[in-house]
């Protein structure tokens, strides 16, 4: 399901010939929870991490999952199906870790141990509950198993994965990473690095001149944390932040919009915001989606498990005037 968000920007300046430099100041709501990515639950934390752990591979944005066309080299530079259960990826030889160290298959195959092990608690296991095992065949290739054909095998292999520094964590026990000082100033691969993060206020990262993909254009990202999304909106048409990823609430987006000084850019994207259940029993038409309605009679409290459930959602506004259904298909974690 491809939702549309809306990216806001200052507005200012040519547009033409991209320029090099310059610190971007993002006004986000709520602070990020932790920088470790086998666990990071927020918006401000899934920004950072972003530009901290680059995936093996990136979605385009065709968002196209059933196949390899929407995928482009990041980490690794090359990947082929062995056969129908093996993929098989080759890293770029030129990644390094922050610290000058060689990124290596093991690390890849280290990380995706990290993910599954129980005493991480990762919510994102679940997802990578179809991959049987990953190996290092050599220091660049790394070999992902499947426990059964099927055609987002690389979706699964790339898009929940940030890859970790074997060197770094291995001797930390997997129940302690999330209090360890790495989760609070990580080391990574991506074009930004680390600088600070002070509570409540901000996260800053430089540009990596040694990315192994090329120096980034901006020399620093701040995310300037803000109380609720009013807060950010208004950071914004102050002049005091350069931009905002989303804005959740109605009325922002359109007070947003009336300034002369910013643009809405809307954008495709792979996250689901929200989606709202009809629970009326005497208007509810179960035909519509009886394993949501199964499901729902099973955890009347929206209680979170886990797993990943594939449903057909009823999307409607809340005025019968200007009603309109989409059917789409999601998927939902956490819902069994």
């Amino acid at each position: 399901m491809v939702l549309g968000a809306a990216l806001l920007v200052a507005c200012g300046g040519d547009s033409g010939a991209a320029r090099t430099g310059g610190v971007m100041v993002i006004a986000i709501p709520g602070d990020a929870d932790i920088l470790l990515p086998t666990v990071s639950q927020t918006a401000t934390g899934r920004q950072v991490i972003d530009r901290i752990f680059p995936r093996l591979a990136e979605l385009d944005l065709s968002l196209n999952t059933i196949d390899d066309s929407s995928f482009t080299p990041s980490l690794a530079r090359s990947w082929e199906h062995r056969d129908a259960l093996t993929l098989v990826f080759r890293l770029d030889e030129r990644a390094r870790w922050q610290d000058g160290v060689p990124v290596t298959a093991r690390d890849v195959a280290f990380t995706f141990g990290l993910y599954t092990d129980p005493e991480m608690g990762s919510s994102f296991a679940p997802n990578l509950a179809k991959i049987a095992s990953v190996t290092a065949e050599d220091s660049l290739t790394v070999a992902f198993r499947f426990r059964r054909a099927y055609p987002e095998q690389l979706y699964d292999a790339t898009y929940y994965l940030r890859t970790l520094p074997r060197h770094l964590l291995d001797t930390i026990p997997p129940a302690r990473l999330a209090s360890s000082a790495y989760a609070r100033g990580p080391v990574g691969i991506g074009p930004f690095r680390f600088v600070r993060w002070t509570a409540g206020a901000e996260i800053v990262l430089d540009a990596d001149s040694g990315f192994f993909l090329g120096r980034p254009l901006l020399d620093r990202l701040v995310w300037r944390i803000m109380p609720d999304a009013a807060s950010a909106v208004s950071a914004l048409i102050a002049g005091e932040a350069d931009a905002i990823e989303t804005i959740p609430l109605r009325d922002e987006l359109e007070r947003a919009s009336r300034s002369p000084n910013l643009a809405v850019l809307p954008y495709p994207s792979p996250f689901l915001m929200f989606v709202v259940f009809n629970v009326d029993e005497s208007s509810r038409n179960t035909s519509l989606f009886p394993a949501l309605s199964e499901t729902y009679r099973m955890s009347p409290a929206g209680g979170v498990t886990t797993g990943v459930l594939m449903v057909t959602v009823v999307v409607a506004c809340d005025e019968p005037a200007e009603l309109e259904t989409v059917r789409v298909t999601v998927k939902l974690p956490g819902l069994l």
